[in-house]
């Protein structure tokens, strides 16, 4: 890929030749941008760093899933979703809920966070086995 740096990097107006990575680093960063072999500027539409625009090139939830991710993690962060809504939940579905941890494992934070989601009030110095039995059982 040729580049030409421009201002504010110290090699503006220098053109260079280099790996397109790098390359595309330079031009999204706005410190070059892309030129053809007359030293023309080339029109391309560059998804710049930190655009809310999403990437098209991701996997279907049946990929996703098979590469171990949650199906109700999909799609990635930055892609645009290629399943449809009911490929999800049919995904999400057949993976089944997430296990939930026996309250005993819980720290006493995490305990009175429940007990606070729950709308349960509770003593501030409460001991976790005090806590444990305040906890509503499902």
């Amino acid at each position: 890929m040729r580049i030409k740096f421009q201002k504010p990097d110290p090699r503006a107006g220098t053109i260079a030749q280099m790996d397109s990575s790098r390359g595309r680093q330079l031009v999204e960063r706005g410190n070059a941008v892309e030129i053809g072999p007359d030293d023309a500027p080339v029109a391309r539409t560059a998804r710049t760093v930190g655009s809310d625009e999403l990437r098209a090139d991701g996997p279907t939830v049946k990929e996703f899933v098979a590469a171990g991710y949650q199906a109700a993690n999909y799609p990635p962060a930055g892609y645009a979703s290629k399943s449809t809504p009911e490929e999800i939940a049919d995904a999400i579905g057949a993976q089944g809920a997430p296990a939930v941890p026996p309250a005993s494992t819980l720290t006493v934070p995490e305990l009175k966070a429940a007990l606070d989601a729950a709308g349960i009030a509770y003593k501030a110095s409460a001991p976790k086995a005090e806590l444990l039995a305040l906890l509503p059982t499902p």
